[in-house]
């Protein structure tokens, strides 16, 4: 005897996905996944590094108004022995800044801002910073206390 299927059952056949049009959206996917995620990561490491310039150049900044207000020398050493760290000192002031996580010091350096009444405002110096995807950046200083950062 034959039987006829519904309504119901003839829709019902029709929906849903094949197990190769499932396959197909998974490995678009990581496809997908698979681009996008090392060039997040750079992106992010990029940020990083910037921050950090940032941050040193702001640290800079402030202590080279201190060595005009103050009539003291003020320096900041960036060493490889410390490659996180980086020291602030002047007068009576010192204090030890800590680098972004994943950011490291990669050229050892010591920067000095001289009082108002100096014939130079500062020795010059370069500070080179690498992040972890090995992107690098570099902050100078002249001898007229001017500040450049530049990521490579």
């Amino acid at each position: 005897m034959r039987t006829q299927k519904s309504e119901f059952d003839r829709k019902r056949q029709g929906n849903g996905f094949t197990l190769i049009e499932l396959i197909i959206v998974i490995v678009i996917i990581g496809i997908l996944a698979a681009i996008a995620i090392p060039t997040y990561a750079n992106y992010q490491a990029r940020l990083t590094l910037q921050t950090a310039l940032s941050q040193v150049e702001s640290d800079l900044r402030s202590i080279q108004t201190k060595a005009k207000a103050s009539g003291s020398e003020y320096t900041a050493t960036f060493a490889t022995s410390t490659p996180t760290t980086y020291r602030l000192k002047g007068g009576t002031y010192q204090e030890d800044k800590e680098l972004p996580a994943g950011v490291e010091i990669t050229g050892s350096s010591v920067i000095t801002y001289f009082p108002a009444y100096s014939p130079t405002e500062s020795t010059s110096g370069t500070v080179t910073l690498s992040s972890r995807n090995r992107s690098a950046g570099e902050l100078s200083v002249n001898s007229m206390g001017m500040i450049s950062s530049k990521i490579y």
